[in-house]
């Protein structure tokens, strides 16, 4: 099993999963250049990838999709939700319609494949768009994802308690999001429950799921302009003080940087 999150963030998102024998993409917000460099560092041919799953429509998410496809020798599955994908075609990102390897899947529905133990079952998550967050589970490993919320519904807790690996949203912090330049309609549409998870209520969620199964959590989707890595690493460290969990495997993820998570072929996580 490795992770990679090659980017997270408003400037763009995309993540590299190996599981269960299958190399995998989770969004893709960057330019294939950006891609292909920063998957060549992990020692992964970007021809080599065995699927694409979709969150949701907007550009941080999708905006390298196009120049991806077109440039991949063979094409390459994309795993989306229906409302996502006919909203790449209305927004002019993409036109997925006669893609012939277009898999539409559904909240609460496992993807399988025949040649893996992986599945992967994804999780309605509630945005001002359809999104989807997901959790991956295979013989080598486990790992949750999720971003671009306003909360975390309940009804997910029990398919995301004690897994190895949360990548998970911790987008604001209250205080700088009050002081920030963004207008008051932003401010008030990221508070809201189809907005963003700050970094106090990810925390939260956080201490609720971890367990003692739990690895390592990676914090994602942080503000360039109402957020610090460091601000989100305190939050989830005080929330998690008491327990048993090693604050140091609380890391953050960055914008436009790769992060390994997990490589254990080629050496230790690097932060």
């Amino acid at each position: 099993m490795r992770i990679v999150v090659l980017s997270s963030g408003s400037s763009g998102n995309a993540v590299f999963l190996e599981i269960g024998g299958k190399r995998l993409l989770i969004d893709v917000g960057m330019n294939r250049s950006f891609i292909k460099r920063e998957l060549d560092r992990v020692h992964v041919p970007i021809g080599m990838l065995d699927g694409i799953f979709i969150t949701h429509s907007h550009r941080d998410h999708t905006s390298g999709l196009p120049s991806l496809l077109k440039q991949l020798g063979a094409p390459l599955p994309i795993y989306i939700g229906r409302d996502t994908a006919e909203e790449l075609k209305r927004f002019n990102i993409i036109d997925l319609t006669h893609y012939p390897y277009l898999h539409c899947i559904n909240s609460m529905k496992y993807v399988a494949w025949a040649d893996s133990s992986l599945t992967v079952l994804p999780l309605k998550l509630v945005h001002d768009v359809p999104v989807l967050g997901f959790y991956f589970e295979a013989d080598d490993g486990n790992a949750v994802y999720i971003t671009d919320t306003g909360f975390l519904p309940q009804v997910h807790a029990k398919h995301l308690y004690d897994r190895e690996y949360y990548i998970f949203e911790s987008n604001y912090d209250e205080d700088m999001l009050v002081s920030c330049s963004y207008p008051d309609v932003l401010k008030a549409r990221i508070r809201s429950e189809k907005g963003h998870m700050s970094n106090e209520y990810s925390a939260h969620c956080i201490s609720k799921l971890i367990g003692p199964h739990t690895k390592k959590v990676v914090l994602a989707h942080i503000s360039e302009n109402s957020n610090t890595e460091d601000l989100a690493l305190v939050a989830h460290r005080r929330a998690l003080q008491e327990g048993n969990f090693d604050l140091n495997n609380i890391v953050c993820a960055h914008q436009r940087r790769s992060l390994t998570v997990l490589d254990p072929k080629y050496g230790a996580a690097l932060h």
